[in-house]
């Protein structure tokens, strides 16, 4: 996915349409999840971008931390982003509790029991 800090939409719509593209050519796999790990702030162009090429779910992890906070004590994770009250851009979207780690209790990758020779 493209940064969404500083490229035109002319760029994003490229870099997603080439990246998909190059996807499905190496693996005969069609996207329908979009996921910014660690973007600065994300636009409302990226949520249409997204459902513009049928992607269904936008995941990510940065946002203000009032709203996470807020977020996190109503249990309101998840929401359906209408970017620019586009009725036909609806996208569904979840924000990632633990940021960009994992949530609680799937830390697959303790290497406390590995011993160093």
């Amino acid at each position: 996915m493209s940064d969404e800090a500083n490229p035109s939409a002319e760029d994003m719509v490229f870099n997603m349409v080439h990246g998909s593209n190059w996807i499905f050519s190496k693996f005969s796999f069609k996207c329908h999840v979009g996921w910014h790990i660690d973007p600065f702030g994300h636009s409302a162009f990226m949520a249409l971008n997204l459902s513009r090429l049928n992607y269904d779910t936008f995941v990510f992890s940065r946002l203000d931390y009032q709203d996470h906070d807020r977020r996190v004590a109503t249990s309101n994770m998840q929401h359906n982003w209408q970017p620019f009250a586009k009725p036909d851009a609806n996208i569904f979207t979840h924000v990632m509790i633990q940021n960009y780690c994992f949530p609680f209790g799937f830390d697959f990758d303790d290497n406390t029991s590995l011993s160093m020779v």
